[in-house]
């Protein structure tokens, strides 16, 4: 009989042992699922931005990426924007105080969103449409803020399964 509390001591110290590794592991694991989630989310409210198909926001739709990454010694998952849209994601994201934008950086939208042919009715449309957030400034669309408002409650659980998996 003793020597089954002995074997059982050494199987649980074995196992105790190896907890932290795997929960490590259930965590990353999670983080990566998690991540996936809210890219798709914020994917998905950034192809439709007004409630309908739009390709104004295609470019910042396809920018969006994850990465789960180590930091002093802890797994951080992160849903970032890669180039070309991490150059312009932020003021999207938030939104800008008025200010005047090179027009030209607005031909390309004006030409997606309008449907304005390139040329001049496209710069003169774009000189308007800079003209209007130099007084105004522009509305943040908080795509990244609106998915984890949405999804928070998906992102613990897929946590929280990976996690039980360990433990059960």
């Amino acid at each position: 009989m003793i020597s089954t509390v002995q074997l059982e001591d050494r199987q649980l110290q074995t196992e105790l042992a190896q907890l932290p590794l795997a929960l490590r592991a259930a965590v990353e694991r999670g983080l990566g699922r998690a991540t996936e989630l809210l890219r798709a989310a914020v994917t998905s409210l950034a192809a439709e931005p007004f409630g309908s198909a739009s390709s104004a926001f295609g470019e910042f739709a396809g920018s969006v990426a994850t990465s789960v990454t180590d930091e002093s010694g802890r797994p951080v998952g992160q849903v970032f924007l890669t180039p070309p849209a991490d150059r312009y994601g932020l003021f999207v994201e938030v939104g800008t105080r008025p200010h005047f934008p090179p027009p030209a950086a607005l031909e390309g939208w004006v030409r997606r969103r309008l449907g304005i042919p390139p040329g001049r009715q496209a710069r003169e449309v774009a000189f308007l449409i800079g003209r209007k957030i130099a007084r105004q400034g522009t509305a943040g669309h908080f795509f990244f803020q609106r998915a984890l408002e949405q999804n928070t409650d998906r992102v613990v659980a897929v946590l929280e399964r990976e996690i039980a998996k360990v433990l059960a």
